[in-house]
């Protein structure tokens, strides 16, 4: 077998195995959690795609299906930074698609981005789409003022891609035009 392979399990106490094997379990739940929260995710995305807004008490019913499970009532039952990120995200979705409840919606968004900015090196690229979610959420609050910090988050992250570099351009300059058509001010 494997284990009577490895010579090093015999030099380990029996404490010492015992925390190998509850961390290899640890790390099995906390992948198996994340997998849950991600395909839960990528349903409620099919669906954002099909039906966009819930307009009906139906189509109320078809998103309710996904979110209403113990993993989206409670952020503790994320497990991972990564599992939390979806956690955020979906209820941001849910929020704004499903019950058009833009305030709840602001708060997921913003969480995300505050958890992502404090673990950069896991989430890299994620951060724009995070900003982008929030700063939707900001334009349709008329919080302007948040939307152009948003933006300038946008307008700063570094790349060394010339091509990521032109599509972020493109895209915070866009999101600027648009917040000026919104608010009047330009």
């Amino acid at each position: 077998s494997e284990i009577a392979k490895n010579q090093s399990f015999r030099e380990k106490s029996d404490e010492e195995i015992e925390d190998l094997f509850n961390y290899a379990k640890n790390v099995a739940e906390k992948y198996k959690n994340l997998n849950e929260y991600r395909k839960a995710t990528f349903l409620l995305m099919k669906k954002t795609h099909k039906i966009a807004y819930a307009r009906n008490e139906e189509e109320q019913k078809k998103y309710n299906a996904i979110v209403d499970t113990p993993l989206f009532k409670d952020k503790q039952n994320a497990l991972s930074v990564q599992a939390l990120s979806y956690f955020y995200f979906s209820n941001r979705t849910y929020s704004f698609y499903a019950k058009n409840n833009i305030t709840a919606a602001y708060n997921y968004s913003y969480s995300r981005v505050q958890l992502i900015e404090e673990n950069p090196d896991i989430f890299g690229r994620e951060y724009i789409y995070a900003l982008n979610d929030l700063i939707e959420c900001e334009l349709a609050l008329n919080m302007f003022d948040q939307a152009l910090v948003s933006i300038k988050k946008i307008k700063t992250f570094q790349t060394k891609s010339a091509l990521e570099k032109s599509q972020l351009f493109l895209m915070a300059y866009r999101l600027d035009l648009y917040l000026y058509g919104l608010s009047g001010n330009f």
